[in-house]
């Protein structure tokens, strides 16, 4: 009796000491002196701060704060974790938010919507206080935004005043706004309930909390780390929306926090966790897939558990008609263990509503297959966890659709090649990942990937006609259409695919009698990143290193100069010039914004044009970029 209370004593006393560790404030403004009432933001707060108190936190709520009230607990917040180098900070806001020339605020109910500076000066700004944060350097400190991040534009024709109107849809959910803060300290980490540029739901009309809360509480006594519970949070407010809704995270998880959990392995809540999946049956893997297809409910987590290696054909992960928001881990059990592609296709067509997590399994396609390894549909979601891999397949890697998304925490893709370009001159195929949708990194290693060849170009079709260009290689690493959020991993050792040979030149005719030029080579493909015309690139933290542009391509050879009468009437034609090496790490075409700190290595351009770091011919911005051996170039572009 005496060694049972002697161990509770100490279980005791040591969640005392956790607790003195842990604070969290929350704020929940709803009842805006000027409109813009948000009924749930007091519901969201009143429930996040019940569940904070459950994982040890001790929790200050404040509700409808105006500008002193809010300015008083934010400082007092600060000096509670200033007073402890091992505290641990949590801040919750539900409310309205906007940004006025580049910087966020959170508005206090009594803000003066007279004008932008009259806003500046009866808010909050969230930039400074994540600057107070960067100087205390006490352990972590974890930011939730539950605010639409929606530019003003998008709610009214810049009239300051209609700024936090409640913007109301036909199904009766109400909006919130704000955007996006840049972060310096390696411990900060800041969550968003939605991406840049769109809308928070507050909740339809009779719902108690708004979809990203009620996504967060469903998931907030995972053990998981953070970042791991976070795609969770994702997936569930993807399928809470219907897909219009998509959280989206800023900093960075220093080495000591990287597996930092707001419920650390150990230190449960009395009440036992929601179970965490279920478990899929049949005996091979394509029975479990067909399983998930007849029989998966909404909102859901499946495990299926994979102790050896196994060879299966294309598999197309659907739901039943009318089912959404599951959840599918494949995890390797004692070990990695690898899944092998049977014949030719996609081994995994993501579809709506669906989230694939991969955990200790490698994906592996085939040399001569007709299509990328994994597509990501709309809709649909790909994790990647420690132990993943998606490798060796002809004809690319990973293709995230416009809608689709990926989380990449860890593991690598490696080993992929894109297709040639066929014979008319298109360009070849992405090797490692091709991403028209939603790309975050946050680990990982996109590495020994090659683009495809150029195609070659087409002869010339009438005589004395020059013939046609060929084809530019395709990029080997990552090529982006959509938006790629990079936080952290690398991109390194990539290479671009040659260019295509150009046309030949049509002989000569009885005319003039001259051949017609060959046609110009194909430029190299880039090696690591190709950020396209409509491509938006955000670079946090990471590495883009190493990678190689391919060589150009060779010259058409020119037609042959006519003979009349068995005389030379003409001159053959010119041979065509050759193709430009490839860019060796980045070309920019779209957006590139480039946070403080980030190094871009080393040239590794091919052939005949040596080109630096990252090229550009549309805009950039830097923080404090530094390029080595090479500086940065902007064509017909825009340098900030």
């Amino acid at each position: 009796m005496k060694k049972i209370t002697l161990l509770l004593l100490v279980f005791l006393i040591g969640s005392v000491l956790w607790a003195q560790n842990r604070y969290a404030l929350v704020i929940g403004n709803s009842n805006y002196e000027r409109g813009g009432r948000l009924p749930n933001a007091i519901n969201d707060t009143n429930d996040i701060s019940s569940a904070l108190r459950e994982l040890g936190y001790q929790v200050v709520l404040r509700q409808n704060l105006n500008r002193a009230d809010m300015v008083r607990e934010i400082d007092a917040f600060v000096s509670r974790l200033n007073s402890n180098a091992n505290s641990e900070g949590f801040f919750w806001y539900a409310g309205h938010a906007m940004q006025i020339e580049g910087e966020s605020y959170i508005l206090p109910i009594n803000v003066d919507l007279q004008s932008e500076i009259s806003v500046k000066n009866t808010s909050f700004s969230i930039n400074t206080f994540t600057e107070q944060l960067n100087r205390i350097r006490n352990k972590i400190n974890v930011i939730v935004l539950d605010a639409c991040r929606a530019p003003p534009e998008l709610l009214i024709d810049q009239e300051v005043p209609s700024l936090i109107s409640s913007i109301e849809s036909s199904g009766g959910e109400v909006y919130r706004v704000i955007r996006p803060i840049q972060l310096t300290s390696p411990d900060l980490y800041l969550i968003y309930s939605t991406a840049p540029g769109t809308l928070a739901s507050d909740g339809v009309q009779g719902s108690r909390n708004s979809p990203f809360a009620q996504a967060f509480l469903n998931n907030i006594k995972s053990t998981d780390p953070l970042i791991m519970m976070i795609a969770h949070v994702t997936s569930d407010t993807l399928g809470l929306t219907n897909q219009r809704q998509r959280p989206f995270t800023s900093g960075s998880m220093g080495r000591d926090n990287i597996n930092y959990s707001l419920n650390p392995a150990g230190r449960s809540t009395p009440e036992p966790p929601v179970p965490a999946f279920v478990t899929v049956p049949g005996s091979t893997l394509t029975e479990k897939f067909n399983w998930i297809r007849n029989n998966a409910a909404s909102n859901t987590k499946y495990l299926i558990e994979v102790n050896r290696n196994e060879n299966i054909p294309p598999q197309e992960l659907r739901l039943p008609s009318g089912r959404n928001n599951v959840s599918i881990t494949l995890r390797g059990v004692l070990g990695v263990h690898t899944i092998n592609l049977s014949e030719n296709g996609r081994l995994f067509n993501i579809r709506s509503g669906i989230t694939l997590v991969l955990e200790n399994i490698t994906l592996v396609g085939r040399i001569n297959n007709s299509t990328h390894l994994i597509e990501v549909g709309s809709g649909g979601n790909l994790t990647m966890n420690t132990g993943s891999t998606v490798m060796g397949n002809t004809g690319g890697g990973l293709f995230v659709t416009s809608e689709g998304s990926c989380y990449m925490y860890a593991g690598t893709i490696t080993g992929n090649r894109g297709f040639n370009g066929d014979a008319l001159g298109r360009a070849g195929y992405f090797g490692a990942v091709f991403n028209a949708g939603y790309f975050e990194m946050h680990g990982g290693t996109i590495f020994n990937n090659i683009g495809g060849t150029g195609g070659n170009g087409g002869n010339a079709s009438s005589l004395g006609e020059t013939g046609d260009r060929a084809g530019r290689g395709g990029c080997g690493g990552v090529t982006n259409t959509g938006r790629f959020i990079m936080f952290d991993g690398s991109i390194t050792n990539n290479n671009g695919g040659a260019g295509g040979v150009g046309g030949r030149g049509g002989d000569g005719n009885n005319i003039n009698g001259n051949g017609g030029a060959g046609g110009v080579g194909g430029e190299g493909g880039i090696g690591g990143v190709y950020n396209s015309s409509s491509g938006i690139f955000h670079m946090y933290g990471g590495i883009v290193n190493g990678n190689s542009g391919g060589s150009g391509g060779m010259g058409g050879r020119g037609g042959d100069g006519a003979v009349v009468n068995s005389r030379l009437a003409g001159q053959g034609g010119r041979g065509g010039a050759g193709g430009q090496g490839g860019w060796s790490n980045l070309r920019n075409e779209g957006t590139f914004y480039i946070s403080d700190g980030i190094t871009v290595l080393s040239n590794h351009s091919a052939a005949i044009a040596q080109r630096g770091s990252l090229h550009s011919f549309g805009f950039v911005r830097l923080g404090d970029l530094s390029t080595s051996p090479n500086p940065i170039h902007v064509i017909n572009g825009v340098l900030q």
